[in-house]
Formats: C-alpha cells, structure tokens, sequence
C-alpha cells in the first residue's frame, strides 16, 4: 500500500489508525515467515462508505463531463486570469 500510494511509512500510519479508529477498516499485525506484515480488512461500514464515495466521484465525474466550457476556457464565463 505504501508504495502504490506513495505514503511514507509514518504517514500511512497515521492514515489507517484514523481509518480504524473510525470503524471503516480493521488492522491486523503478524508475520509472514520472518517478515512483519500488516493486514487491512474493510469493515462492512468500510464497504459501505467506500461505496458512496465511488458513487460521488461518479456524479462529479458525470458532471464535469456534461459541463460545456465557454471560450474563455471557464464553464462561469469568467475570463481566465492565470491561476
């Protein structure tokens, strides 16, 4: 996960204990022969948060989608300013 994030190891950290603290994943440690491992399980308020989130960014996906930009390159018709 760390790396396909691109998360430092603190940072991840950090990240799944709000996420377990919040009830949306469960941490599990051991090893795997020699090797510490961490295991992440969604929990079924995890599954479902998860969900909805995907189903949100579908909606501003589809959004954006249907928006026709102006000339100025803004959907407000704003001309663009440089930042």
């Amino acid at each position: 996960m760390r790396t396909q994030l691109v998360l430092t190891a603190a940072n991840l950290s950090h990240h799944l204990g709000v996420l377990e603290t919040a009830g949306l994943i469960e941490v599990e440690k051991g090893y795997a022969g020699r090797r510490a491992r961490t295991w992440i399980t969604l929990t079924p308020s995890g599954r479902s948060a998860l969900a909805d989130e995907i189903a949100r960014l579908n909606q501003l996906i589809s959004i954006v989608e249907s928006t026709v930009e102006s000339p100025s390159g803004r959907p407000d018709g704003v001309p663009h300013d440089g930042f």
